[in-house]
């Protein structure tokens, strides 16, 4: 019987399902706080949002029972760890669902819809393929979908984040300091939410390429759609700060006149 090595297997799955329950609270908090103050949002907004929290929901359960079948279910059966419970292919598709919702915010990411709706259709057939294959070694033969959909992930992203933050450039003034300021907020934005999901994904497609015996790839993998998630909601809860930046940060007009004018007897105080 081989040597089984748990923690380059249930242990990186373990990690994995650690971050993914950190990001479920994460995406709890944000889905509060967006329904709190979505009163004068469109319905279309509120409905997507409504639904992408459901499937981040039933994620997270499919991956909690995944860990559950071999730790607890499987736990006198060492041999499990080859074999796949079927909540693993739900999670590996539940990305692109996210991922196609989450483009259709960004009208950058129109100029890749071809590729999206590649990975989209990729997810969705890895995931079906997959039922069918009772064991990873088994598994191995859709590696190359599991490459293509990781690859156009990351190239979507650093498309969208560098185009994105080229437009956002090219924007500044010089001029008008306040705009520039605002500028340089979306900037800082766009690349802490856009280039952490793209070193996710980077990272599930390295380690799945150099280690594809292992589960390492797993730590990063399960917890993916919920980065793009609160990606998501964090820029819509977003902009109300940011609009407020841009109220403060605006050129104001100072006209060097009396701040008082008289109207007949009566003083009346004018604010500029």
């Amino acid at each position: 019987m081989p040597v089984i090595h748990y923690d380059n297997t249930l242990g990186a799955g373990f990690v994995g399902c650690l971050f993914t329950a950190t990001l479920y609270g994460v995406t709890c908090v944000q889905s509060f706080m967006f329904f709190q103050s979505s009163s004068q949002e469109r319905k279309l907004l509120k409905y997507s949002v409504s639904c992408l929290f459901v499937l981040d929901t039933l994620h997270y359960i499919l991956v909690a029972h995944t860990l559950y079948w071999y730790m607890v279910t499987n736990f006198t059966d060492p041999t499990v760890i080859e074999r796949i419970p079927w909540s693993i292919f739900p999670v590996y598709s539940s990305p692109p669902p996210v991922i196609l919702l989450f483009d259709a915010f960004s009208p950058i990411a129109s100029g890749f819809i071809v590729g999206i709706f590649v990975m989209f259709g990729v997810g969705i057939g890895f995931g079906i393929k997959g039922l069918f294959l009772p064991t990873f070694s088994q598994l191995a033969k859709l590696s190359w979908l599991m490459y293509l959909g990781l690859g156009l992930l990351v190239v979507c992203d650093a498309y969208t984040a560098l185009v994105l933050c080229y437009l956002l450039y090219k924007g500044r003034t010089g001029v008008n300091k306040g705009t520039d300021s605002l500028i340089n907020v979306l900037l800082l934005y766009t690349v802490n939410t856009g280039l952490l999901t793209s070193i996710f994904a980077l990272a599930c497609f390295i380690t799945y390429a150099a280690m594809p015996t292992n589960y390492v790839f797993l730590a990063m993998y399960f917890p993916l759609s919920k980065l793009y998630l609160n990606a998501l909601l964090a820029s819509l809860n977003a902009r109300g700060h940011i609009g407020r930046v841009g109220a403060d940060t605006t050129g104001h007009v100072s006209i060097p006149f009396s701040s008082r004018t008289r109207v007949g007897q009566e003083t009346i105080p004018i604010e500029f």
